[in-house]
């Protein structure tokens, strides 16, 4: 992503220690991290209005086996 957008918005991530370790758009900028997805979801951190807002996803494994759950649960339930 573009620098001076990365340091001019807030942005929030699904998980700071992966962002912080392998996002190399964030590390180059150095930019805070206001919250996690999670945070926000629970009401933890309400996020700023009229700013530019990024969510940086790491494509973490456990949202991965998530949502294919939900997907497969919903497959069942729909044959029934």
């Amino acid at each position: 992503m573009d620098e001076a957008l990365v340091k001019s918005s807030t942005v929030y991530t699904d998980s700071r220690e992966q962002a912080l370790a392998r996002a190399g758009d964030i590390i180059k900028t150095g930019v805070t991290i206001a919250a996690e997805i999670g945070e926000v979801l629970l009401g933890e951190h309400s996020p700023p209005k009229n700013c530019t807002t990024i969510f940086k996803s790491l494509g973490l494994g456990v949202q991965d086996s998530v949502c294919a759950r939900l997907v497969y649960d919903r497959l069942l339930a729909e044959r029934e």
